[in-house]
């Protein structure tokens, strides 16, 4: 091309790097070639080849339809003009090699783009990001191309084909953003994935995708069912699954482990929003410039022509710049500190299901959950901006150098002046944070045992006297977060005198310091308040984030204790083949499962066991020996406190051994304690638990265990929530509904605590024949029913 323009003499400037072409407000067909050609083709190229590695490893989605096949229309069409390109650039008058390479390396990116679109169609369920981002970026600098054609007459052909190629790259961008819902494979899929999981780029730079929702919300309260599920990688499942392998082999020994485990399982998560906030840095700094060149038009009493609307391009490309580097920043620190939050609470959970029984309930894993982790999502986003904003501080004042010379240090010394103050308060910011949420932790276990146990409280008159103590740890609560709320009020004070002072000392420098005998602009004067304005927000954002990222290494070094506690060691054996599922579905498929069973294979064989009830506490049962018959009912009957609860406790493996043996036929044992646990579920889901609905097996249950007269009496039937603890039920009515999830379950074994002992004797009766009587349903299934009981409420069965 610079050849053509060479040859003409009327644009020799042509053939010079540039970038501006002197005389006129236009780049140079050199500049054009090499920057706004062939380096982002080579950008592309590169790119695509990575995003093709990565999505042939992925199944394939979404048939091949209407969609598809425009899609893969308009990109050949794209190559067709990009081939017609350089037909022109190789048969002109004079070609260049510089002009005939920038034209192949775009029918290699055409080609690519096929490829692409092609792939990302059936092999993800949105449009490429990298694709429309960079046909975007191609639209882009197609407008400024093609404009610089259309002003030299002997290349208006290549005028109307680099402006058919942006009308082809608007085309494919829009169909890029039309859903594949319709098209994919899998029913299921198709069904879960929400709007977000198939939005396109541009659909989720600009949100589009929420509309959905919000319009909901603009014409009805809106509940849980109204939100849309959440894509694969933000399932918690998916992301303990990915952080359990790094923790495992982390050195637990180093300091902040949890917090390294963390940077590790989310570096791609990390890295991927690394992009769009130096994107954002980028063009927060091009403000000051634009700034400049606006002052100096506005003093200019001839400007040059096309001026003005250079400026207005200049501005608008900013400030969407500015506007989508931010939306993207900020939507991928939102999925980041939501995959923080969802590896945190399945970590957690997953910890307190290894504890030892009386360890466990000792601790507030609950508090763990709704302060430490959720303060931990809140402040992620502060940690990951504090790293940033040291950046752009950086950036900032390397740029400012450049203006002021060494005046540019004085940004730095208000906060010199503060830091004092800041690193002193900081340093107690973790600590009180930490005690803080020990005296939440403290009222919330103490809180929820009350609440467990509110009705006997009631009862016996002592509801004032329990509300008082609540007040008491509520008001304990507050005060111990006096302290944490005046450091945090106080560091966030010294951020305010950063922002207020920094220019004032920054202006003051440069007057009477480095340019104490020049004449300031106004052009300079604003300019250099915009750069002092633009730096100082993220130097005030590091002072003010400081309590904030102290405040969260508190919360993971908690956290992180907790999830080093010594886990429950397995004390038993297991002598049986397992079971070839990990749930029993029905009752025909656990009857083979007995049939099948060796019968010289006691379900439990306990031989010279001794167990304690702690590790710090003395022998509950000394040196024992028995073995548990197998399809027999088998009782352990003793007055209160002798260790039946301790002896099932050990059958479970909730219980220290101290010496001898305990054999299990099989590890799937169904447990009823005598303190009921009930979901704030309804009486279905409490019932069945994790296995699977069986209709019939499940009418047989409740008619078993005499719920079937309660449930009809509920207006919502066996779908009515009983509430925290099953506060909407009797004593007995939880009673039954944990011996029926137990039933349910169809355990080889079933180890059952005293559970009649909530029931009347009566109904306790009626249930023991129907579960254990000759024709009872446990008898039928043939499982092994162990009862510990201090009362005589089963004699006649």
């Amino acid at each position: 091309m610079a050849g053509i323009m060479g040859e003409s003499g009327q644009y020799g400037a042509d053939a010079l790097f540039g970038p501006q072409l002197p005389g006129r407000l236009d780049f140079t067909t050199y500049f054009e070639n090499t920057i706004l050609s062939i380096l982002p083709n080579g950008f592309f190229v590169a790119g695509s080849l990575i995003c093709l590695h990565q999505l042939f490893c992925q199944p394939r989605l979404v048939r091949r339809g209407f969609l598809w096949w425009l899609k893969l229309t308009m990109s050949a069409l794209l190559l067709a003009t990009d081939l017609g390109a350089l037909t022109l650039s190789s048969l002109a008058a004079e070609p260049t090699n510089l002009a005939v390479a920038a034209a192949a390396t775009s029918c290699l990116a055409s080609v690519l783009v096929i490829i692409l679109a092609d792939t990302e169609h059936r092999r993800s369920l949105h449009s490429s990001g990298w694709l429309s981002f960079c046909l975007g970026l191609y639209a882009l600098l197609g407008i400024a191309k093609a404009r610089s054609f259309f002003l030299r007459a002997e290349l208006h052909s290549l005028a109307i084909l680099q402006s058919l190629d942006i009308g082809i790259m608007a085309v494919i961008l829009v169909l890029g953003e039309v859903s594949k819902f319709a098209e994919i494979i899998d029913p299921e899929q198709r069904d879960a994935a929400g709007p977000e999981a198939l939005a396109g780029f541009w659909n989720r730079s600009c949100f589009f995708w929420l509309l959905q929702t919000l319009y909901a919300g603009s014409k009805r309260l809106l509940n849980v069912h109204d939100l849309h599920t959440l894509e694969d990688d933000l399932q918690g499942d998916r992301l303990f699954a990915n952080f359990v392998p790094i923790w495992s082999r982390w050195n637990k020994r180093s300091s902040k482990v949890l917090f390294k485990v963390l940077i590790r399982t989310l570096l791609r998560s990390i890295l991927v929003a690394v992009v769009p906030r130096l994107a954002l840095i980028g063009f927060s700094f091009s403000q000051p410039y634009l700034l400049e060149r606006v002052v100096l038009l506005l003093e200019s009493k001839n400007p040059r022509d096309n001026f003005e609307n250079g400026l207005v391009g200049a501005a608008a490309l900013i400030y969407i710049g500015i506007t989508v580097s931010r939306a993207w920043y900020n939507y991928l620190a939102v999925r980041m500190a939501t995959k923080t939050r969802g590896i945190l609470i399945a970590a957690i959970y997953d910890k307190t299901v290894k504890l030892e029984h009386n360890q466990a309930k000792k601790l507030a894993a609950v508090t763990l959950m709704s302060t430490d982790a959720d303060g931990v999502t809140r402040n992620a986003r502060t940690l990951y901006e504090f790293a940033a904003n040291l950046l752009e501080l950086a950036v900032g004042i390397t740029i400012l150098a450049l203006r002021v010379g060494p005046a540019c240090i004085l940004l730095l010394a208000p906060t010199a002046l503060l830091s004092a103050t800041s690193t002193k308060f900081g340093k107690k910011v973790g600590p009180s944070q930490v005690t803080w949420n020990k005296s939440i932790e403290d009222r919330v276990s103490k809180t929820s045992a009350i609440l467990g146990q509110i009705r006997t409280i009631k009862m016996v008159g002592q509801g004032p006297a329990a509300t008082d103590y609540i007040q008491e740890l509520r008001k304990k609560e507050i005060d111990e977060s006096q302290k944490y709320r005046f450091l945090q009020a106080a560091l966030l004070a010294n951020a305010m005198l950063i922002y207020c002072l920094t220019p004032i000392s920054v202006i003051a420098g440069y007057i009477f310091w480095t340019r104490p005998n020049v004449v300031l602009k106004s052009s300079d004067i604003f300019t250099i308040l915009s750069i002092v304005a633009i730096v100082s927000t993220p130097l005030s954002k590091v002072v003010a984030s400081y309590p904030g990222v102290a405040a969260t290494f508190g919360r993971l070094q908690r956290i992180e204790s907790f999830l080093l506690l010594p886990e429950r060691i397995e004390q038993r054996e297991f002598i049986g083949r397992p079971l070839a599922t990990g749930s029993i579905s029905g009752e025909a498929e656990k009857l083979t499962h007995c049939d099948e069973q060796s019968w010289d294979i006691y379900p439990a064989d306990v031989h010279q066991v001794s167990i304690s009830a702690t590790k710090t506490s003395g022998t509950i049962i000394p040196c024992s020996t028995f073995s548990i018959p197998r399809r027999k009912f088998t009782m352990v009957v003793g007055k209160t406190g002798c260790g039946k609860s301790t002896l099932l406790r050990g059958l479970l493996g909730e219980a220290i051994v101290t010496e001898g043996t305990i054999s299990l036929e099989r590890a799937f044992v169904a447990y009823c304690d005598e303190q009921v646990w009930i979901q704030n579920r309804s009486i279905r889901e409490n019932l069945i638990c994790a296995s699977n609905y069986d209709a019939r097996w499940y009418s047989h249950v409740l008619s078993a265990c005499q719920l079937l007269s309660d449930i009809q009496s509920f207006p919502s039937g066996d779908q009515t929530i009983v509430g925290s603890d099953g506060l909407k039920l009797s004593g007995g009515q939880k009673a039954r509904l944990a011996l029926a999830r137990a039933v349910y379950a169809l355990a080889p074994l079933i180890l059952l605590d005293d559970i009649f002992s909530a029931i009347d004797e009566k109904t306790a009766d009626g249930i023991m024949n129907a579960l254990l009587g000759p024709q009872g349903v446990l008898r039928r299934t043939a499982c092994t029913v162990v009862l510990a009981t201090s009362s005589g409420t089963s004699k006649n069965t």
